[in-house]
């Protein structure tokens, strides 16, 4: 896993926490 990939898998969550998309 490279360093981007970590930091937009970081952003996914935080943002997927505030507004599911589920």
């Amino acid at each position: 896993m490279s360093e981007k990939e970590i930091v937009e898998t970081g952003i996914y969550v935080r943002c997927s926490r505030t507004k599911p998309f589920s």
